[in-house]
């Protein structure tokens, strides 16, 4: 059990300090705010060096990484000389300009299509000031007539058009924006820093690989396995493992909510199991929302 990077050892700093000059300096990317001492994210500050050591990945050697997003990884890898090819779903591949133009053009569409959108919404409320009889057939009461006890006013509709559009052009929109200036791990992804480094980037599903069985020496999937239903979650570990080569890597890591998915995963990968290690990190402050413990775990295929 680990509480902190640091109960790794000093090597384990290193990696983690060298992988976050990369992601800050080269990447370009935006550390989030987790409290003093972050240099990352709270669990990839574990996350990133734990699996970067446990994957060692070598020259010449396959690597996968199934729901990169905009990690560092396939990069570093890549830099030691592996072949890479990395995986996500949802990820953007663009420049940060072409990023910026296609949030731009989305957010232009949704201007020109909310005075529908908010009509539609206002039509869709009910008011609470017109009572209803239950008997079919009956008028509505009068506008004058008190409103039923504990019934909430309606605000007006330039209150209620100021809300709904802070909320379609604001708030579902303002990380969306701050990631043309720095990106995250979340996107956009450089095709400048995929072609300096030789990653290859596919859209796809960890559910289904378009990959012929035991094609990769090190498959490594960082903190998305929590994110799936249950049955896709099976079914992904059960196709990563069968692209491993025998006596390659698996390496996995995935917060531990309420249900721990350990035993899930394990069966459903058929491989054995070299390391299990649980990052507790406690949270900053008694005030902050309780952080969920992150597995990690390394698999190998049998020979």
């Amino acid at each position: 059990m680990v509480h902190a990077p640091a109960d790794e050892g000093p090597a384990f700093l290193d990696t983690l300090e060298s992988i976050a000059d990369f992601y800050t300096k080269d990447m370009g990317g935006r550390v989030r705010n987790d409290g003093p001492g972050v240099r990352l994210k709270w669990s990839r500050d574990w996350e990133y060096p734990w699996v970067f050591t446990r994957a060692a990945a070598a020259a010449g050697e396959a690597v996968l990484d199934c729901g990169a997003g905009n990690s560092p990884m396939p990069y570093l890898m890549a830099r030691q000389g592996a072949s890479v090819i990395a995986l996500d779903r949802d990820a953007v591949v663009a420049s940060r300009w072409r990023y910026g133009l296609g949030l731009a053009s989305g957010w232009l569409r949704a201007l020109a299509a909310l005075p529908a959108e908010a009509r539609r919404a206002a039509e869709l409320t009910p008011a609470p000031e017109t009572a209803r009889s239950g008997t079919p057939g009956e008028l509505a009461a009068p506008r004058d007539q008190p409103a039923p006890a504990g019934a909430v006013p309606r605000r007006p509709l330039p209150v209620r058009a100021w809300r709904f559009a802070r909320h379609r052009l604001v708030a579902r929109h303002k990380v969306a924006w701050a990631r043309v200036v720095k990106p995250d791990v979340w996107g956009p992804v450089s095709p400048s820093l995929l072609a300096r480094y030789g990653v290859t980037y596919l859209f796809g599903d960890l559910t289904a690989l378009p990959f012929r069985p035991s094609s990769f020496d090190v498959v490594t999937c960082v903190s998305v396995l929590e994110h799936m239903p249950p049955d896709s979650r099976a079914m992904g570990v059960r196709d990563m493992a069968r692209v491993v080569k025998p006596g390659g890597r698996l390496i996995l890591t995935y917060d531990r909510h309420e249900h721990d998915l350990t035993r899930d995963l394990l069966e459903a990968s058929g491989l054995d199991a070299v390391e299990l290690v649980c990052f507790c990190a406690a949270a900053p402050s008694q005030a902050a929302r309780p952080r969920p413990d992150v597995i990690g775990l390394h698999l190998v295929k049998p020979r």
